[in-house]
């Protein structure tokens, strides 16, 4: 757009995005050249948003493979990936999708190394993050909210995060032991099989 620098454009479409004026950034994305907008990585993001809001899902899974993006971006990349693949899942069958449809969609889908540091999750955490919480488990199934606190910093995960983390797993280790009553936790010496 003539009379507007890279920086100014970057920051109407930043204020444009963070404030969901999606009418307003279609038309902006709209009169910008399309060479402009691939040299200005604030541009693809609005030109991202505006595809994900027209339900053009192939062009923007194409634009956001077509190049990396800085890692300060990935969050919200990460979150247009995922809520593209969702909508057009539920635009297909007709229907809201539950909680495990999208755990598979996500399974199915993964990030492009575009919009990711390529490390993988596993039930939406870091394996990392996971490796820290199964550690600390094996110490102590019981943290205290302190512990807690300190692992959410460690993770970067939030105190209800890890608190969930450790009352799932509980969940999951009474009912192996419901299921096969042989199981016993490692740290049962006094266990015999049945």
């Amino acid at each position: 757009m003539h009379g507007f620098t890279d920086e100014h454009l970057s920051c109407i479409c930043e204020t444009l995005q963070n404030t969901e004026s999606i009418d307003k950034l279609t038309w902006l994305v709209d009169q910008i050249r399309l060479e402009d907008i691939e040299r200005n990585e604030f541009l693809l993001i609005s030109h991202a948003k505006v595809l994900f809001h027209q339900h053009k899902f192939q062009e923007l899974y194409n634009l956001l493979q077509s190049r990396q993006f800085s890692p300060q971006n990935y969050e919200k990349l990460q979150q247009l990936w995922k809520e593209a693949h969702y909508l057009e899942i539920a635009n297909t069958r007709g229907r809201r999708l539950d909680p495990v449809t999208r755990y598979r969609i996500r399974k199915k889908f993964p990030y492009p190394l575009t919009i990711s540091d390529g490390e993988s999750t596993s039930y939406c955490f870091k394996n990392k993050a996971r490796e820290v919480l199964c550690e600390a488990y094996k110490r102590n199934s019981l943290p205290t909210p302190k512990e807690k606190q300190e692992l959410a910093e460690m993770t970067g995960l939030s105190s209800v995060q890890v608190s969930n983390w450790f009352k799932n797993r509980r969940q999951r280790d009474r009912q192996r032991i419901n299921e096969r009553p042989e199981i016993k936790f490692e740290n049962d010496r006094n266990y015999w099989p049945l």
